[in-house]
């Protein structure tokens, strides 16, 4: 519990990511351990942060929610130690290219009541030997503290960027629109006209050439629908 709310406490997903490396392998007494978040829109698992020395090389890759170990556990939504380090596909075989040698493996999912944010994974029994029913149990019981913890990140990152969004929609809206071009001013000049009758207004224009606000200020001064058309 204490470990949950030390987690909870930090609202950036990659300061939550760093706090539970460590954790997720101590639980499991591994030499260290893999969060790989799963990105259902692309159909990919990343690997959104790792330990040990090939850390910085794994970091941010990306491959196919069905491939090795992380894709059977997040498939399943079961927890296993895995006994053949043959079985993990490419992406151990490219820390192990890197020079860090993989002798085992356990792997569990990020659960979040029904849904399944990605796999932990913990690598390297401390000690030697396989991983045992044992550290498979307390790796599990962590990893249901850091799907709370990612949740709750992602979450707070997700609202974070809509009220950013939102901001510049306000700021964009209280900004007035200066007509400095002569063809500008003969623009604005028709807005106004279009605003003062009932007719229906289609806007026609690339791209960032001002349409928006000129929807805007036709909107403010007049009942009139208009139609944007973006080409």
């Amino acid at each position: 519990m204490e470990a949950g709310a030390a987690f909870t406490a930090y609202m950036d997903l990659d300061d939550v990511l760093r706090q539970v490396l460590p954790y997720a392998a101590e639980s499991a007494n591994a030499e260290w351990s893999a969060v790989i978040l799963h990105d259902p829109e692309a159909h990919e698992l990343v690997v959104a942060a790792a330990g040990g020395s090939a850390a910085s090389s794994v970091r941010g890759r990306r491959f196919p929610d069905t491939d090795g170990i992380a894709g059977s556990v997040l498939k399943s939504g079961n927890p296993r130690i895995v006994g053949d380090v043959g079985e993990t596909a490419h992406l151990l075989r490219e820390i192990a290219r890197d020079g860090q040698e993989v002798r085992s493996l356990m792997a569990a999912p990020l659960r979040v009541g029904p849904r399944i944010l990605g796999v932990v994974e913990a690598v390297n029994r401390v000690g030697g030997g396989e991983f045992l029913a044992s550290d498979l149990d307390r790796f599990v019981g962590s990893c249901s503290l850091i799907a709370v913890a990612v949740e709750n990140a992602s979450l707070y990152r997700r609202l974070d960027k809509e009220s950013e969004v939102l901001k510049r929609s306000v700021e964009d809206s209280s900004r007035p629109l200066i007509a400095e071009s002569p063809a500008m001013r003969r623009v604005l000049d028709q807005a106004g006209r279009a605003a003062a009758g009932r007719s229906t207004v289609l806007l026609v224009g690339e791209t960032g050439t001002g349409k928006e606000q000129v929807a805007r200020r036709i909107h403010a001064s007049s009942r009139v629908p208009v139609c944007r058309s973006w080409r």
